[in-house]
C-alpha cells in the first residue's frame, strides 16, 4: 500500500520514482466511461508509470460540452484499479481537469 501511495504523489507532482518507468501513453483507450452524461467528456492519456505489478496513468479530462459535467469515482474505477484520485468532481463546460489511476498490470 505504501507503495500505491508514494507512486499517487510521485504522479501527482508529475516526477519519477524508483522502480517505475515514466513514458507517453502508448495505448489511451479507457474503458469504464459508459454514461450518456458523459458523451462530450473528452479523455487523453498524459503518461504512464510502469512498474512490475502496477501501472499508474495519469489523464487529462476536458469537457467539450456546454453544460457542466458531474463525475463519481464509480463512473472511472475499472476492476483492476487499485487507487484513483479525480482532482475535481464537476468539470465545467471548456474545463479541463486531471485524473490519476494505479491499477494492477496484466499478467
Amino acid at each position: 500500500k505504501s507503495t500505491v501511495l508514494s507512486l499517487m504523489k510521485a504522479m501527482v507532482r508529475n516526477e519519477e520514482m524508483d522502480g517505475f518507468t515514466k513514458a507517453a501513453c502508448e495505448d489511451s483507450s479507457f474503458v469504464p466511461l459508459e454514461s450518456e452524461t458523459l458523451e462530450n467528456l473528452e479523455i487523453n492519456c498524459l503518461s504512464t508509470y510502469l512498474g512490475e505489478q502496477i501501472e499508474g496513468k495519469r489523464y487529462s479530462l476536458v469537457n467539450r460540452g456546454t453544460t457542466p459535467i458531474p463525475l463519481k469515482e464509480e463512473d472511472v474505477a475499472g476492476p483492476e484499479d487499485l487507487a484513483l484520485t479525480l482532482m475535481k468532481s464537476t468539470i465545467h463546460p471548456q474545463e479541463t481537469t486531471t485524473l490519476y489511476i494505479i491499477s494492477r498490470r496484466p499478467q
